[in-house]
């Protein structure tokens, strides 16, 4: 089968949606279904620019799957995704493709894939071009109604809606504390993060939050718009600064946004846990009525150039 490769741009979004979907259903029905916003995330990068290709038949002009390589230059880093639709057997392709493009732009950079756990075709081929599983992670998902909703007061506890530079400012400080620790983690320089953060695609902006104790900034919890083509909620990111931690902010914090999401009408809320997490957010996660409802492996090889380069 002959196949021309296309870059993708942002008005083939719904293009990207329908692969994605038939791909990760066809896998596993329980997947949650890609909307368009997160589908311009893949386009557009998660942090810099991304180099997204469709693999498109000669004949028939019918995407065939696609890819998309996500670079992070703060943290010299690719993210890679690739889809296929179902029975068309060029996942082998499309990942060679992949490769071939992040050595040509990106040769010195880690280099990251995820794949579903479900995905034994897909996980076959990573593993052929020598990648191998570093992390596990769960999408979690609780049903919401009016009883989910749930008294966050607390002395001297406060949550206050993002607004405003100095808000966004002291939000980028809480996230590099809150975070530090974490696997991955790399400091990132205002301007960038807050410049990254406020042009996501995905970024609900009346769904970023601060807590302060006592008056001081002690955490945050960001909402994102990924489910609400669902009429779901989806907490992006939530993260309690070290000095404040262990004082039950963490669940306060997770409270409030099933709270919001209760009152946005929504009927349910979804996170992405790292299994591997030492801070305990996957058991405050179930305390609160979580539970897994798909998983996905991160794969990595540190010698993926040299096989990049023989292709």
């Amino acid at each position: 089968m002959g196949y021309t490769l296309q870059q993708v741009t942002v008005d083939q979004a719904e293009l990207i949606v329908e692969i994605v979907n038939q791909h990760e259903l066809t896998i596993d029905p329980e997947s949650t279904p890609m909307g368009v916003e997160e589908a311009q995330e893949l386009i557009e990068g998660f942090f810099d620019s991304a180099h997204c290709y469709l693999l498109v038949d000669d004949s028939t002009q019918e995407a065939l799957g696609f890819y998309s390589v996500n670079p992070d230059s703060n943290r010299k880093k690719l993210f890679t995704d690739v889809y296929q639709r179902p029975g068309k057997g060029l996942i082998n392709e499309v990942i060679a493709q992949s490769f071939k493009k992040a050595v040509e732009v990106h040769p010195d950079y880690e280099h990251l894939f995820g794949v579903n756990t479900k995905d034994a075709l897909m996980r076959e081929a990573l593993e052929s071009f020598g990648m191998e599983p570093i992390r596990t992670y769960w999408r979690m998902n609780r049903l919401l109604d009016p009883q989910a909703k749930a008294d966050t007061t607390k002395d001297k506890f406060e949550i206050k809606l993002v607004s405003g530079r100095q808000d966004i400012e002291t939000w980028w400080a809480l996230h590099q504390d809150a975070f530090s620790k974490h696997f991955g983690f790399a400091p990132r320089p205002m301007d960038l993060w807050i410049e990254q953060a406020t042009s996501s695609s995905t970024m609900d902006p009346e769904g970023c939050f601060i807590a302060f104790i006592d008056g001081e900034p002690a955490g945050f919890v960001q909402m994102a718009n990924a489910n609400y083509h669902l009429n779901g909620g989806y907490v992006d990111a939530i993260g309690v600064a070290h000095k404040f931690q262990g004082l039950g902010l963490g669940q306060l914090l997770l409270q409030h946004a099933i709270n919001f999401s209760v009152d946005q009408g929504r009927e349910f809320i979804e996170l992405n846990v790292d299994t591997g997490n030492e801070s305990g957010a996957l058991k405050l996660y179930e305390k609160l009525g979580f539970k897994p409802n798909s998983s996905w492996v991160q794969y990595e090889n540190k010698k993926w150039a040299e096989i990049a380069k023989g292709l």
